[in-house]
């Protein structure tokens, strides 16, 4: 039957490896054999058309497939991977046109139209609301096991429902943020060694006397001026430039350096990355997050999302906007404070009393 077919061309192909044919083809029994099938499969389909094959369920994830996996991704003809609508089988979804980084890994749990709607909103658009919780790069799954195994549902984070709380006072300039699935990540350290990225730690005494304007720590904490300054040419001096990123690990603090020549107190960390490579607001809001949540966390294990520059640079923008939101409550913060002590020395000393309220 094979051979009536060999050589024709379709808009869409379904094999199943499970009837092995009518000459008991085995070769599916093996990662090899199976990718010699697909491949075979593929030259039969247009450059729009689709091949479904069912493929044991343990070609997901298991050691025997791995090969298989990878050469699938790393082809990029992996469209789609759908679990859960058979007890032994997955269905998988290949396409021989042009190659796309962007994959379905979806969990059916047994709902067949379900399936058919994520299935149709990914070809419109994979970042589509309904799917993208559910694509995931080719790239970011091409770790040591090459583990396919649909991402589980994004877990549910507090800002949406904290953000809903607050729209209702003046104005309040809350960024809005989409729960998303997380995507792959590099350490900084991997960063270092690659030298996209420096770390530079200022000595733990810095001769003083000199003329060079410097910050302590406490100037990088509340984001202020130089307030002191020190000799930039004694021995292990660090000397910011504009877009280091300066670092208080045990503090939680990362910012932005806006000033060239500035020399670093101690207890200061400086980064110091390639700018086509890492945007520095976008660095400094996944470092601040890092130590703010593990105090003594080790920076080059910190993970680094990756992302393109153009993604960086929208994600830091939404941390400049946090950042901003914050200095605002702080001052608010500062200015309520000092209204409430106001107020209790006033009425505590007589110089205040209750009016009546308005009605």
């Amino acid at each position: 039957m094979w051979d009536d077919v060999a050589g024709q061309v379709f808009d869409a192909g379904c094999y199943d490896p499970g009837l092995y044919g009518h000459d008991a083809d085995s070769r599916w029994r093996s990662a090899e054999g199976a990718a010699a099938w697909i491949r075979q499969c593929l030259t039969q389909v247009s450059a729009a058309g689709l091949v479904a094959v069912p493929l044991p369920v343990a070609a997901v994830a298991g050691e025997q497939a791995r090969a298989l996996r990878g050469e699938l991704l790393r082809g990029g003809v992996l469209r789609a991977l759908v679990t859960g609508l058979d007890a032994d089988r997955d269905l998988w979804v290949l396409a021989a046109g042009e190659r796309v980084d962007e994959v379905l890994l979806l969990d059916a749990a047994g709902d067949v139209g379900r399936v058919a709607k994520v299935w149709r909103a990914f070809r419109a658009d994979p970042a589509d609301p309904l799917p993208a919780p559910h694509v995931v790069r080719g790239i970011d799954r091409l770790a040591d096991r090459i583990d396919l195994t649909p991402p589980t549902p994004v877990q549910q984070c507090p800002y949406p429902a904290l953000r809903a709380r607050l729209l209702d006072r003046p104005d309040p300039g809350l960024p809005q943020l989409a729960p998303i699935e997380p995507p792959g990540a590099v350490t900084l350290g991997e960063l270092v060694e690659a030298e996209m990225v420096a770390v530079r730690q200022s000595p733990p005494a810095v001769a003083m006397g000199g003329d060079a304007p410097m910050w302590t720590a406490k100037d990088v904490r509340l984001g202020r001026a130089p307030s002191r300054a020190g000799d930039a040419a004694a021995p292990g001096a660090v000397t910011a430039r504009a877009g280091d990123v300066a670092v208080l690990v045990p503090e939680g603090v990362a910012r932005v350096c806006r000033e060239e020549g500035v020399l670093l107190g101690p207890g200061i960390e400086l980064l110091r990355a390639d700018p086509s490579v890492l945007d520095p607001e976008f660095l400094a809001g996944v470092l601040r997050a890092a130590v703010e949540d593990a105090g003594g966390v080790d920076l080059y294990a910190v993970p680094v999302p990756r992302l393109t520059p153009a993604e960086q640079r929208r994600y830091a923008a939404a941390f400049v906007r946090l950042r901003a939101l914050e200095a605002e409550w702080l001052r608010y913060r500062d200015e309520l404070d000092q209204l409430v002590r106001a107020g209790f020395r006033g009425l505590a000393a007589g110089r205040l009393r209750p009016a009546e309220e308005p009605r």
